[in-house]
This record gives structure tokens, C-alpha cells and sequence, in this order.
């Protein structure tokens, strides 16, 4: 898997302006973007994190690193107490 190229990004932007306007709505597009982005970044994230445990040894401190890391993923993933976000489907 590869990150997306700039072309790609702005194609698949075009195609969401197009679904807004087609919808009346970019509020869940919007949302579902940003959510995805966000988990893509912290994946990515413990993934370097990871591969740092495994070069240096399994250190302690990179393994507490790592579970912290982890355990911050999914606090995110859980639903925020007070918000709509279910209807996204996003949960």
C-alpha cells in the first residue's frame, strides 16, 4: 500500500465536492475523511514505534512506548461522550 499522490487526492476531492453537492450535505463526508486521516496517522505512528521496539532490543522503555501508544489508539476509537457521530457510522 502506497500513500495517495497528489493527483489522487485531488481527484478524490473532486469526486467529494461533486457528492456534496449532489447530497446538500458535506458534513459527513467531511467527518469520515478527517476520522480515517486521523486513524491512518496513529496506525502509522505505531507502526514506527513498533519496528523502534523490535531494532532496539525490546527495551523497556520502547515497550511501555508502545502499549502507551496502543492504548491512546483505542481511546480514540471510541465514541466522544455528548457528540452525534453515530449516524456516521463511525464508531
Amino acid at each position: 500500500m502506497t500513500k495517495a499522490s497528489e493527483k489522487e487526492i485531488k481527484d478524490a476531492l473532486l469526486v467529494a465536492r461533486d457528492y456534496a453537492a449532489r447530497s446538500g450535505s458535506d458534513l459527513q463526508l467531511g467527518y469520515l475523511a478527517l476520522s480515517l486521516q486521523k486513524r491512518v496517522e496513529m496506525l502509522e505512528h505505531i507502526l514506527r514505534e513498533t519496528e523502534h521496539y523490535l531494532e532496539s532490543g525490546q527495551e523497556a522503555a520502547g515497550h511501555a512506548h508502545l502499549l502507551r501508544d496502543i492504548q491512546r489508539y483505542y481511546e480514540e476509537l471510541k465514541p466522544q461522550q455528548g457528540t452525534d457521530h453515530q449516524s456516521f457510522g463511525l464508531e
